[in-house]
């Protein structure tokens, strides 16, 4: 939990972090680090869900190549790239 105005206020959090990421308040957090409307990464409580939704509902996309080669018995070589 991160403090703002108080005694338990970590001055480097607020110093580094608060204008890095454009915090102005707190609640806030990021979504697969996707800017909010201010464009800064820290967004309000009430924009996680839907952030998070859309995140959710894109397709994840990757690839994936498999050579096997050499296969004789039960040994075989295999080649995997991922990218």
């Amino acid at each position: 939990m991160v403090h703002q105005g108080d005694a338990m206020q970590i001055n480097y959090y607020s110093s580094f972090y608060s204008p890095k990421f454009q915090v102005t308040g707190f609640p806030t957090g990021s979504v697969n680090r996707i800017p909010g409307s201010s464009g800064g990464l820290a967004v309000s409580r009430s924009l996680w869900t839907s952030m998070t939704n859309t995140e959710l509902a894109k397709t994840a996309t990757c690839g994936i190549a498999i050579d096997a080669t050499a296969i004789t018995g039960t040994t075989g070589k295999v080649k995997v790239r991922v990218g």
